[in-house]
């Protein structure tokens, strides 16, 4: 396993104002191969943060403005998921994990790094077109493939 990857770029939408209730959690969402974080930028976190949500994306490392490139092609999902964990872990609480393609793989592997800490994941949705996402952790609450969705 290559080491963490300290450089990380997140873009964040932030609400207006403070969610009333405080009960919704923030969105991390994780992109696919041969994109980065910029993707979600012009459409999706503004949406949702004007619904009251704390949108975040992530470039993984490799990627947009994250450090790695370097190693970008000697990475494997761990690392990936591993920068997903360290992304996650600066959040207030823990995020709905939302991922396309090889981010949703991303989004799955590190649900399952939490299942061996006992920590339970509230939702993960993927935009899965190849249906590629393996099995779902059993700490996973709910899971959402878009794709696979009626």
């Amino acid at each position: 396993m290559l080491p963490l990857e300290p450089n990380l770029e997140v873009r964040s939408c932030l609400p207006a104002r403070r969610n009333g209730n405080g009960r919704k959690p923030p969105l991390l969402f994780v992109h696919g191969g041969y994109c980065d974080a910029w993707c979600w930028a012009p459409h999706f976190l503004p949406w949702f943060a004007a619904r009251g949500y704390a949108a975040h994306a992530l470039s993984l490392r490799g990627h947009g403005a994250s450090g790695g490139r370097e190693t970008m092609f000697v990475t494997g999902l761990d690392e990936f998921a591993a920068d997903v964990e360290h992304v996650a872990a600066g959040l207030p609480v823990p995020p709905v994990l939302i991922g396309h393609s090889m981010g949703g793989l991303c989004a799955l592997t590190f649900a399952g790094i939490l299942k061996s800490e006992n920590i339970p994941v509230s939702l993960v949705v993927t935009i899965d077109p190849a249906q590629a996402s393996p099995k779902v952790p059993l700490n996973v609450e709910r899971f959402i493939n878009v794709f696979l969705s009626d």
